[in-house]
């Protein structure tokens, strides 16, 4: 999946000691991280809403966190 994502977004992916290819890659990294954890946060708190589960619902709120962490590495 990596690979596939380094494929589609970053243009010579490969050429590692280069400043802007090091940069896209962070970039790339940023963007998975908080569309993966706004993916999870909603499905969680869904899952958590209809179970009537307060843990459910917390640990959605942990990954809504999580993905300003992700935020804060594309700052």
């Amino acid at each position: 999946m990596t690979q596939l994502l380094l494929n589609l977004f970053v243009k010579n992916h490969d050429q590692s000691d280069d400043v802007h290819v090091r940069s896209a890659i962070g970039t790339l990294s940023g963007i998975v991280g908080i569309v993966c954890n706004l993916v999870l946060f909603a499905v969680k708190l869904l899952a958590g809403t209809l179970a009537g589960s307060v843990s459910i619902t917390a640990d959605a709120l942990n990954n809504l966190s999580d993905a300003s962490g992700s935020i804060v590495t594309l700052v």
